[in-house]
């Protein structure tokens, strides 16, 4: 399990009337997930420890599409999420 904070959530939404929430973990590893803000029972700044398989972590925590970022987050930004 690694902790990931709840780093950013977007004030627009798809389509689907889905906000993208974004999650950073203290090692830089950073993934993204849809959920309806308004019903998600998850807030910025929450902590979700997620499993090693990230997207189906996400899943369980019932964000939609969970996708991988490619590129670690730069440590400058893990600071400021992480405090």
């Amino acid at each position: 399990m690694l902790d990931f904070i709840i780093a950013a959530i977007s004030s627009n939404t798809n389509s689907f009337g889905l906000n993208q929430f974004v999650f950073v973990a203290q090692t830089g590893e950073a993934w993204t997930g849809l959920a309806n803000k308004i019903y998600c029972r998850h807030k910025q700044g929450d902590v979700l420890a997620l499993p090693e398989d990230r997207g189906i972590g996400l899943s369980q925590h019932g964000f939609e599409c969970p996708d991988q970022i490619p590129e670690p987050a730069p440590q400058n930004v893990v600071a400021e999420v992480w405090g």
